[in-house]
């Protein structure tokens, strides 16, 4: 199965056919490029708290089960927003949600900054989180509409990518104000980017075509044909036939071929965030409690969220050539290993960095491949609402890796222990990925022949 391989349901002639015959213009990649930026504020906000979860215990003498709870809160606002707001995008559109979410983004993250309680930045984290999730699927969606057939998977892998840049510079920026401020620094500072990217992404994401050839209301065809201008593509007479919703969306994902599909990959992503999120979440105190500094516990998550960057790249680039669901099995499966070795090393710090490269980079290549997979496996008038859906199942495994986490270290497992457990969640994605490949070419072929 080759990971650059699609298959166009568009009508030869529609407007979604140019863009997935067309080569990929400079237009679309510079869309593209912002939606990776976009993604990167996401990264870093996501990964705030972790940057910002040994202060506040400092500040506020909270116990690891606690932090714990507050480290999920932003993840159970991202479930929600992928499965609640997300499917906003199918109906009213990707750019709006995008627009709106970044608002709601930059609000929150300010407002963590001046919080006093851990009810009140629990609250501000859940707030957050729902921005995240919407925007993630909505992302996702944009990523695979505005490229061409051929590059579909690599364009929303470099999308992806975005999320672990911006946790790589957020890490690098945070490491730099711990130095000098408080905790709270790190939330003012992705408050103000945040903020200050809303004009970019109105300036160069146009709404996607595949969504107004969905859509279909009076002026959508002339939009279509202004955008298609823009990509230096020629207009069109049609945007083709409008997509059969006498299903309910829900329902449709649940489908036939679709199902099996949808089911695999919803199971591999959340068994795979279960033991992600365990690490990204716990590394910093696990360094702290080793005895190394806060800067230093930050710059150590940092580097594996830069393994993480060249671990996506590369394996869209070998899935290309070899197939995608081997590749991301043993990526992993390897990630696990290297997540429980970390726990387990004790070792000193240009190790311990070392290791958690190789786990960044593992973990992440395989993440990155679902979200590819998303783009994949679900036609553009309910991908939102796929992806959503996979992300949103799927972070309640995000909730539970840092809470897990926290009842084994409040429990006394040792850190090694510990690790093992939680990393059986990259041993079942493993075992899941490998059902994918027959059950998406089924999926391809019942969307061909519709």
């Amino acid at each position: 199965m080759a990971g650059q391989t699609f298959s166009s349901t568009a009508a030869p002639g529609s407007a979604q056919y140019a863009i997935d015959q067309s080569a990929l213009g400079r237009f679309q990649m510079i869309a593209i490029f912002v939606l990776m930026g976009l993604n990167g504020l996401d990264g870093f906000d996501a990964f705030a708290i972790n940057f910002a979860s040994p202060g506040i215990a400092a500040d506020w003498g909270v116990d690891k089960k606690t932090l714990g709870f507050i480290k999920s809160m932003n993840l159970i606002g991202m479930g929600f927003g992928s499965l609640l707001i997300a499917p906003l995008a199918d109906r009213f559109g990707r750019r709006p949600v995008i627009l709106i979410c970044t608002g709601v983004l930059s609000i929150s993250m300010l407002a963590c900054a001046f919080v006093e309680t851990v009810l009140w930045l629990s609250i501000w984290r859940v707030i957050t989180g729902l921005g995240i999730g919407a925007m993630l699927a909505s992302i996702t969606a944009m990523a695979a509409e505005f490229s061409n057939m051929k590059y579909r998977a690599l364009c929303v892998s470099i999308s992806a990518c975005g999320y672990l840049i911006g946790s790589v510079l957020g890490g690098l920026a945070s490491a730099e104000l711990l130095e000098v401020y408080s905790w709270r620094s790190i939330f003012i500072f992705g408050g103000i980017i945040s903020a200050l990217y809303i004009p970019v992404i109105a300036w160069r994401v146009p709404e996607t075509i595949a969504f107004l050839s969905g859509r279909q209301l009076p002026g959508d065809l002339q939009l279509a044909n202004q955008n298609l201008q823009k990509m230096g593509l020629a207009t069109v007479k049609t945007l083709g036939p409008k997509p059969d919703k006498s299903k309910m969306p829900l329902v449709r994902l649940f489908s036939g071929s679709m199902a099996m599909v949808t089911i695999a990959v919803t199971l591999a992503y959340f068994f795979q965030i279960i033991t992600f999120y365990y690490f990204v979440g716990w590394v910093p105190d696990i360094l702290v409690d080793l005895g190394y500094s806060q800067a230093d516990a930050t710059r150590v998550l940092t580097a594996a969220s830069f393994g993480g960057v060249f671990g996506a790249l590369g394996l869209g680039w070998v899935a290309s050539r070899i197939g995608m669901t081997l590749p991301t099995s043993l990526a992993a499966v390897m990630g696990g290993i290297l997540v429980w070795r970390f726990g387990a090393s004790g070792a000193d710090l240009l190790t311990l960095s070392t290791l958690g490269v190789g786990a960044g980079f593992f973990m992440n290549a395989s993440i990155v491949m679902c979200y590819a997979l998303m783009a994949r496996a679900f036609p553009a008038d309910i991908r939102a609402l796929g992806s959503g859906f996979v992300l949103g199942v799927g972070r309640t495994g995000g909730v539970l890796g840092p809470i897990l986490g926290g009842f084994l270290f409040q429990a006394s497992v040792d850190t090694g222990s510990a690790s093992l457990i939680m990393a059986c969640g990259a041993f079942a994605c493993g075992a899941i990925v490998l059902t994918i490949g027959p059950a998406l070419r089924r999926q391809e072929n019942s969307l061909a022949k519709a």
